[in-house]
């Protein structure tokens, strides 16, 4: 193989890195469209994030967890939720 033809593949290896990478870093992004909520009767954090959130809907519920320290909510608890991830 010619180094001409070495470096042709090394580089087209490269870019398909990059571009992958680029999918997998899209894939985990979300946006949620309200910046807080009341917490109903029977509501789940993974409930919440799937009604307000859009996206990757488990990195959205993740995030909720970072931010309230807990997994557990309550009727009547109001949460921040994240604007986008």
């Amino acid at each position: 193989m010619t180094k001409a033809r070495k470096v042709f593949f090394v580089a087209l290896a490269a870019v398909a890195a990059v571009g992958l990478l680029k999918i997998v870093q899209e894939s985990g992004k979300y946006t949620c469209n309200s910046p807080a909520v009341t917490v109903q009767e029977g509501q789940t954090l993974h409930g919440i994030a799937q009604a307000y959130c859009s996206g990757n809907v488990v990195n959205a519920m993740d995030d909720l967890v970072l931010s309230l320290g807990t997994s557990t909510v309550y009727p009547g608890q109001e949460i921040q939720l994240p604007t986008q991830g």
